[in-house]
């Protein structure tokens, strides 16, 4: 997510430590110690710097140290807010775009059954008839013009419930899950999840 990236480079270029809270030695009450600090850690062509950043100050900013050094400051912004909890939520959620303009033909499959759509004109043609979901196909053209999952999923499924062919790229949905409908797509390398109502209105094209 390009905004999200943006607004982290926004903070470490505005980053600057603001007051020194304590020598102690003691992390907990700022939840910096190793295992509850977050480690954010900069390179660019002339250095490296390292940060533990615990949570929001009372005074604004957030408590922070350098590794290796025994004080914790405050460090300007709330890096609670700008730091994703998952790294996958820096991730753009986007899997196909197409131009729906040039689309002229489209194949339907689920299971045995095959579809294979023409467009004449503004009207989308199944076997030289009017499709009965014409303006279904219209609508879902549009939403594959940049087209979100809800997340990605870590592997994909051998079965798939139906796939979307167009020109040389494809969507498949695969099975129906707690969280939405597992799918793939020749524009995303990783396997991901559809909400559900974005799959079940493609599975109603066979309807």
């Amino acid at each position: 997510d390009q905004n999200k990236i943006q607004s982290i480079l926004k903070g470490i270029e505005q980053m600057v430590t603001l007051d020194l809270v304590s020598e102690a030695g003691n992390y907990s009450p700022y939840e910096l110690e190793d295992d509850q600090a977050t480690l954010l850690t900069v390179n660019d062509p002339n250095r490296t710097m390292e940060v533990l950043l615990g949570k929001k100050a009372s005074s604004g900013g957030t408590y922070g140290r350098f590794p290796g050094q025994r004080g914790v400051y405050t460090f300007r912004g709330d890096w609670n807010q700008l730091l994703p909890e998952n790294i996958q939520d820096l991730r753009s959620k986007q899997v196909m775009s197409l131009d729906s303009s040039s689309v002229s033909e489209i194949t339907l499959i689920k299971g045995d059954k095959e579809i294979l759509l023409t467009l004449d004109g503004e009207t989308w043609k199944q076997d030289g008839e009017d499709f009965t979901f014409s303006d279904d196909i219209k609508n879902q053209l549009n939403s594959f013009t940049s087209l979100n999952c809800s997340s990605y999923a870590e592997q994909s499924s051998e079965e798939t419930i139906m796939e979307i062919r167009i020109g040389s790229d494809w969507l498949k949905i695969h099975e129906k899950r707690d969280d939405g409908y597992l799918a793939s797509s020749s524009q995303s390398m990783d396997p991901f999840i559809l909400f559900n109502y974005q799959a079940e209105e493609l599975l109603g094209l066979f309807e």
